[in-house]
């Protein structure tokens, strides 16, 4: 495939907010010492987010922890800003979360938020028994995906019945397409800007989704804390968040690109006790701290542990960008980025993780 084909590609791929996939930190460790092809490690990359992206009950205040079942809120709802009320924006800021759900069914828990510069989600999941909640493991899930105004709607690469009239979202009209053990519900959460929940394997999926849509508060955002703080990379901007709680081990995230070319990235990941296996080999020292490093001509991959905590910082080689100069760029990032407050604690997070550069 050729540069201008791939990149077209990833462009589109970056776009798209997923919920990330958990960390394997054996395979975190095996990417360090081996190349990879950049397209590949994009479309990984973008599997995994948000926002990339991506986005955790929060300001954001993930759950953490084992998590707790969620028990229904009271039948009478707290009023919410009825769609025609919002102003739709045609851009998000990753590091405002506007998703804040009202009321989750019972047994489910909050699993992941992901942001995006043109679409958030959020992802919720029935506990198991043990307590866990392991999105591979669950049997329900229900997720929440918005676009800015005059994105295309949601689709998640399965075929779901032709749609048909559903009941209003707060004043706006509604279709629903059973399939899957459930099914999607679509409105505009916003003039022109779609919003779309997908829910499987819940009995009466069709009233749930209703009954979650109707007390989502969307007419405002709010800070997205993070474990730690950073400075923009050069040239670079925000162009995802997101969290995970109700999985092991729990991680929150941001990502910076170029608004001309999103494969410009670098991400960087704090990963909660993630386990001792697989072992550093350090073979470097940034901000005084043992270090793994590992580059070559497509990215530069740097660890660091903070005591049971995995620091990730992940940068790939800019167009026109040497890989020396990849390498001492994303060194620069690690330097500038600090861990704050106890990441078992998000109350002790940074509301204001992005510092001024």
């Amino acid at each position: 495939m050729d540069e201008a084909r791939t990149r077209a590609l990833l462009s589109e791929i970056a776009a798209d907010p997923e919920p990330p996939e958990p960390v394997d930190l054996d395979r975190i460790m095996a990417a360090g010492r081996r190349p990879r092809h950049r397209a590949a490690a994009w479309v990984a990359a973008a599997a995994v987010v948000v926002l990339v992206i991506g986005v955790v009950t929060l300001v954001v205040r993930p759950d953490t922890g084992p998590p707790v079942p969620v028990t229904s809120a009271s039948a009478t709802p707290s009023p919410v800003t009825p769609p025609s009320e919002i102003t739709p924006p045609t851009r998000f800021d990753p590091r405002r979360l506007r998703i804040t759900p009202g009321w989750l069914p019972d047994g489910f828990v909050t699993g992941e938020y992901g942001a995006g510069r043109t679409g958030e989600s959020f992802a919720a999941w029935r506990a198991t028994s043990t307590g866990s909640a392991y999105r591979d493991q669950t049997t329900g899930l229900l997720e929440v995906y918005l676009g800015v105004r005059g994105a295309a709607p949601h689709h998640f690469g399965e075929r779901y019945a032709a749609p048909a009239a559903g009941p209003s979202i707060n004043g706006a009209p509604s279709t629903w397409e059973p399939g899957h053990g459930g099914g999607l519900l679509r409105w505009e959460w916003a003039p022109g800007a779609p919003a779309t929940i997908r829910i499987m394997d819940v009995a009466g999926a069709r009233a749930i989704a209703i009954r979650f849509a109707t007390t989502l508060e969307l007419g405002s955002t709010r800070p997205a804390a993070l474990p730690f703080t950073t400075e923009t990379p050069p040239g670079l901007t925000v162009a995802g968040a997101s969290f995970v709680a109700s999985r092991y081990p729990p991680q929150q995230g941001l990502r910076f690109a170029g608004d001309a070319d999103p494969t410009d990235d670098v991400s960087i990941t704090l990963i909660s006790s993630p386990g001792s296996k697989g072992g550093f080999e350090n073979n470097a020292t940034v901000n005084g701290r043992p270090t793994q490093l590992f580059a070559d001509r497509v990215k530069t991959s740097i660890l660091q542990r903070y005591g049971n905590d995995l620091l990730e910082v992940v940068c790939y080689v800019r167009k026109g960008q040497s890989a020396a100069e990849a390498r001492t760029a994303c060194v620069r990032v690690v330097e500038t980025t600090r861990v704050v407050g106890v990441t078992t604690d998000p109350s002790t997070w940074a509301t204001t993780p992005v510092r001024p550069g």
